[in-house]
């Protein structure tokens, strides 16, 4: 995610058009356009006070043109780059098995069901259990590798049962990344 920060202001670099964020990879190359969550501002809000002692509340928009997938960040080893690798979020890879699980400390983590070790939950679009699918590590290939792209590094896979039904809502469903 791109920004800067001086006086009060937290500015966050977005599409004209939407407040969609930009993302680059470790190398400073455009890679996506995300939805800014609540959860996530928090998290970034959370990260940058504790890194350089401020207490910021708020993020402000700051709407940017003429930026496209792909193109390289002006000037990007001028910039300092602030990582928290133990923020903890929610995932669904919606691309193949819709598999549900989080990330904390460099670990993926598949919500999997105990009566069927080794299955994974999955959902559908809207963040409702529809599924479980099986073996879990088939799912956790495709999302390390999408995390990747997104410049999140995995070092270790590991299921954690859960307790879901077919048909229950997933809690929070607004706050999962989904990939």
């Amino acid at each position: 995610m791109l920004g800067n920060f001086h006086d009060d202001v937290i500015n966050i670099e977005c599409e004209t058009s939407s407040a969609d964020l930009y993302v680059v990879d470790e190398e400073g190359i455009y890679i996506e356009n995300i939805a800014m969550h609540s959860y996530l501002e928090s998290d970034v809000i959370d990260t940058i006070n504790a890194k350089y002692g401020t207490n910021f509340t708020n993020l402000t928009m700051q709407k940017v043109t003429g930026i496209a997938i792909g193109d390289d960040y002006p000037n990007w080893n001028a910039y300092e780059k602030i990582r928290d690798t133990n923020v903890s979020f929610k995932i669904s890879a919606t691309a193949t098995h819709n598999s549900l699980g989080h990330i904390k400390d460099e670990t993926l983590q598949i919500f999997t069901w105990a009566e069927r070790p080794g299955w994974g939950w999955t959902s559908n679009d809207n963040g409702v259990i529809s599924d479980y699918g099986g073996p879990s590590q088939n799912a956790s290939t495709s999302i390390i590798n999408r995390l990747l792209e997104l410049g999140i590094t995995i070092k270790e896979v590991s299921n954690l049962d859960v307790n879901f039904s077919i048909g229950e809502e997933i809690q929070d469903w607004d706050k999962y990344l989904h990939l």
